[in-house]
């Protein structure tokens, strides 16, 4: 059920919402019901808005979704959201934290300009989508030239700026 995301979050998230998608079929109420709560819960998760109490929805459904299914497909969603507590509680508390270790969910991923690197070709600001880059290009003859600044608060972790970047001036945080 499992994607080949490194993010254990992301991960269980698309195998649930593929389940939900395409093989559940709604005989039953625990799978509609703890599924879409999951997907609900793991989504927060991954935007870094996942709160002790979606810890605890997971908790349940990883536990309960098993043994109120009436079907191995509903029951094996339900166990997939009990291997990601079981497994994966190191990677929920970072989530809870505001980072994902694997780097994947764009909402938690942040960037910065290493300034010793940043030749400031203007690249980066040309390509952020989000206009998160404050800068301007080098001139040789101004005396006030500043390394380029991503704004945290608007960057959206897309990563068009490392892409972007020649000099690889930009790394995750």
């Amino acid at each position: 059920m499992t994607t080949a995301t490194a993010c254990p979050v992301l991960a269980v998230k698309e195998g649930l919402e593929r389940f939900a998608r395409k093989e559940m079929c709604g005989r039953c109420l625990p799978c509609p019901a703890g599924v879409l709560s999951a997907i609900a819960a793991l989504e927060r998760f991954s935007q870094g808005a996942g709160t002790q109490r979606d810890l605890e929805l997971l908790s349940r459904v990883g536990e309960l979704l098993p043994q109120l299914a009436r079907c191995p497909r509903g029951q094996n969603a339900g166990e997939q959201v009990a291997k990601l507590m079981a497994e994966e509680g190191e990677a929920l508390r970072a989530h809870l934290a505001g980072r994902c270790p694997a780097g994947e969910c764009a909402s938690l991923v942040k960037y910065k300009v290493v300034p010793e690197k940043c030749t400031m070709c203007d690249e980066c600001r040309r390509a952020c989508p989000q206009d998160a880059i404050l800068g301007e290009p080098y001139v040789a003859w101004r005396g006030d030239n500043r390394p380029y600044q991503i704004i945290l608060e608007l960057c959206n972790g897309c990563g068009a700026c490392v892409e972007a970047c020649p000099e690889g001036a930009i790394e995750k945080l």
